[in-house]
């Protein structure tokens, strides 16, 4: 019988020992919305972005793995450098991306990610540092669905 199921709020004290178990330096997303949370008119809930609680249970219902999912935008820029001078494209890449960060939040996102090519990433990784946008400190791994 498989003991694979979603998670509910009896799950989260577990779900959040285990993580403290594992001694990593982050922070835990928001399983679930705060009990007693409602929403206001414009307001996003403090979980919206967790859309997978799967865990993995003993034979006493106790979560023992868990597989937490958020939505996170990956984000792609393309560019013709043949258009406008180096410094009126930096400009114009200034509006688009700050348009994308807020359409982004618009639709309730509240990470993006962009994963650069190793020829651009001295480069258009430091203007994006200067932008607010950090360099993950652990490697990346991805995979269709």
């Amino acid at each position: 019988m498989s003991r694979v199921r979603w998670a509910d709020r009896n799950d989260a004290p577990a779900i959040e020992e285990m993580f403290r178990g594992m001694g990593f330096d982050y922070e835990l997303p928001p399983l679930f919305p705060p009990e007693g949370f409602t929403r206001g008119a414009g307001e996003p809930s403090p979980a919206r972005n967790t859309v997978v609680r799967l865990i993995s249970a003993d034979y006493d219902n106790r979560p023992r793995m868990a597989v937490i999912g958020r939505r996170i935008v990956e984000a792609y820029f393309l560019i013709d450098h043949t258009w406008l001078t180096p410094e009126e494209r930096y400009d114009r890449f200034l509006e688009l991306h700050n348009r994308a960060c807020e359409s982004g939040r618009l639709l309730g996102y509240e990470q993006a990610v962009a994963m650069l090519p190793e020829e651009i990433e001295k480069r258009f990784g430091r203007r994006l540092t200067q932008l607010a946008w950090g360099k993950n400190l652990w490697s990346t791994y991805s995979r269709e669905l």
